[in-house]
């Protein structure tokens, strides 16, 4: 099974959605001291933190900056989503990212939303798994995600039996 964002175009897989969030941009506050939006300009000459080219992710940050009317001065890709955001935590790079994934570093001022305009378009998230699979808990699984997955509203700081707290921290 794979939790992943974008649509799931395999045959034979079944999809289970886990809803969607708005991806925002986020940067370290050394990249935007002012009270107001960067401009679209401006945040292209910024050093930029995307996925691989085959990611749907990544295609979305295109077309934000094609509907922009502008070309980044450069993308660097990253494959690790954690990697990624220990990077835009860092201060090394600006990326595109689900806010709500780091509402404890916004309300902390360690990071920063970026840009409201133009609007970033909001990705789906899904639980994806092969059809012929043998193992019974992999759909129990995916059920679970989507049982979890704040993104269909499920309240974050939420804590399990255990006292762990969902979902865990990148």
């Amino acid at each position: 099974m794979a939790l992943l964002p974008g649509p799931v175009d395999l045959v034979g897989s079944v999809r289970i959605s886990l809803g969607s969030c708005t991806l925002k941009w986020l940067g370290h506050p050394r990249f935007h001291s002012q009270d107001h939006s960067l401009t679209a300009a401006e945040l292209a000459d910024l050093p930029t933190i995307g996925m691989p080219q085959d990611a749907s992710v990544y295609h979305l940050m295109v077309s934000w900056f094609e509907e922009a009317g502008i070309s980044p001065r450069f993308i660097h890709r990253c494959n690790s989503f954690s990697v990624m955001s220990l990077l835009v935590r860092r201060g090394i790079g600006v990326s595109l990212l689900p806010a709500e994934l780091f509402t404890e570093d916004l309300a902390a001022g360690t990071l920063k939303i970026l840009i409201d305009h133009p609007k970033s378009n909001d990705m789906e998230y899904s639980a994806a798994y092969l059809r012929a699979t043998d193992n019974p808990l992999v759909p129990q699984l995916a059920a679970l995600a989507r049982e979890e997955s704040w993104f269909l509203g499920t309240p974050r700081g939420r804590t399990d039996q255990r006292g762990i707290e969902f979902p865990l921290r990148l």
